[in-house]
């Protein structure tokens, strides 16, 4: 565990203890961990997608990944799965679920890049879902920033972007 920086966040906190140096909180009712995945790991798979079609690596955001820590954290909460209407950021969601449902950042990117298939450049339409793949390759996005929420059979994965990607009329390379 110590390649991911741990927090256990809950509701109804009954008081703090200590895990792995970061503070914890202990739950009576329903917790779940959040944590940072590797920033090498997550700017390593969306420039391995971003050189496929040859547009500029991005680079880690703490700015970015705080408002996805938060927006993850109130999914999990509310138990919920949707984009947040905070519209300053490009917004990747992705989830798991079952018994100890987890992924690493190459599957959730890999998810994403695996829409390119339904993107036709040509007509700058997608066939079904391609979303998530356009905003992954966007030009003009310098910067990304995820974070993850996790209970014993749940994962979100959130990942922002700026600028935004996905601008109607626009190709995204």
């Amino acid at each position: 565990m110590n390649a991911l920086r741990v927090i256990l966040v809950c509701l109804m906190c009954l008081g703090p203890t200590t895990f792995h140096g970061h503070a914890e909180m202990a739950n009576s009712a329903k917790s779940y961990f959040t944590f940072i995945p590797q920033p090498a790991d997550v700017i390593a798979a969306h420039n391995l997608a971003r050189e496929k079609v040859g547009v500029p690596p991005v680079a880690w955001s703490d700015t970015l990944t705080h408002v996805a820590q938060e927006w993850a954290n109130k999914l999990m909460a509310a138990g919920l799965f949707m984009h947040s209407s905070d519209f300053r950021y490009g917004e990747n969601l992705f989830q798991i679920s079952g018994p100890g449902a987890t992924s690493t950042a190459f599957e959730v990117v890999s998810a994403w890049a695996s829409e390119a298939a339904a993107y036709d450049y040509d007509t700058n339409t997608c066939r079904s879902r391609c979303g998530h793949y356009t905003q992954l390759v966007w030009r003009d996005t310098k910067q990304v920033g995820c974070a993850v929420a996790r209970d014993s059979r749940r994962e979100i994965w959130v990942c922002e972007y700026a600028p935004f990607g996905n601008v109607i009329g626009q190709r995204p390379y």
